[in-house]
């Protein structure tokens, strides 16, 4: 009978290490897996990336996600179950609500604002930086501009082809880019909120990021996108437009 395998650690950018897919790589070679394995996963397999957006956004079920990635390593879902409990333990992961599942109840994770500190920053000071110079450097509705028109730029490549779903491709985007997104439709309106922002450091000081990504998003979408964006801490995404599907 072939041995039975734990669970990996999702540390999500270092606790235990300086270098999350050398603590993969150190987790598959201790318990007798490639050591590629599971990085090889989440950078290739588009299912698995889909399936851990679709946990960390409350889409599917606890119940749901442990077996199926549990069946992508050749692991159980109690090994994964007991890591989700060490990471609650240690401050990275909360319980941010409790759903009915059949017999038993689901809970749904999301990262603690400890363990966002954790994911690599790089970007925070040059940015911050150039939003600052822009500020001081021209008048507002100068740097209005700009930052539309970099948006516009960064749509370029990124628009679907005609008859594509474009609130799909406007969520790929997104979660592209780094954000965690929820979708809203009501009354012809979609809502696209966001748990985590690809922004984050940036946004609070400078809500021009912001106008950014909406123009980015407006040029996808095909239709104007209004953002109303929570910039308190931490800070979530909200685009709000019109159906494009409708228009």
């Amino acid at each position: 009978m072939a041995a039975e395998h734990s669970a990996v650690l999702l540390d999500w950018g270092g606790v235990m290490t300086g270098d999350l897919f050398g603590s993969f790589a150190t987790f598959c070679a201790e318990e007798g897996l490639d050591r590629d394995l599971l990085a090889n996963l989440f950078r290739h397999d588009r299912d698995a990336r889909a399936l851990l957006i679709d946990f960390e956004c409350g889409r599917i079920e606890e119940v749901d996600f442990e077996p199926r990635l549990a069946t992508a390593l050749g692991l159980t879902d109690n090994a994964v179950r007991s890591h989700l409990t060490a990471l609650e333990r240690d401050g990275l992961i909360e319980q941010i609500s409790l759903r009915p599942s059949g017999a038993k109840p689901a809970y749904v994770y999301a990262l603690t604002q400890e363990a966002e500190a954790l994911f690599p920053k790089a970007y925070v000071a040059v940015l911050d930086q150039l939003m600052e110079v822009l500020h001081d450097a021209v008048a507002p509705e100068v740097a209005n501009t700009i930052l539309h028109e970099a948006g516009r730029r960064m749509a370029r490549g990124r628009t679907p082809l005609p008859g594509a779903d474009r609130l799909a491709a406007a969520v790929a985007l997104l979660e592209e880019l780094g954000g965690l997104i929820e979708i809203h439709t009501e009354a012809g309106r979609v809502t696209l909120r966001g748990k985590a922002c690809p922004l984050a450091e940036v946004v609070p000081g400078h809500r021009g990021a912001c106008d950014l990504a909406a123009e980015l998003l407006s040029q996808v979408v095909g239709v104007p996108v209004s953002e109303q964006c929570d910039i308190g801490s931490p800070p979530h995404c909200r685009f709000v437009f019109d159906d494009p599907a409708a228009a």
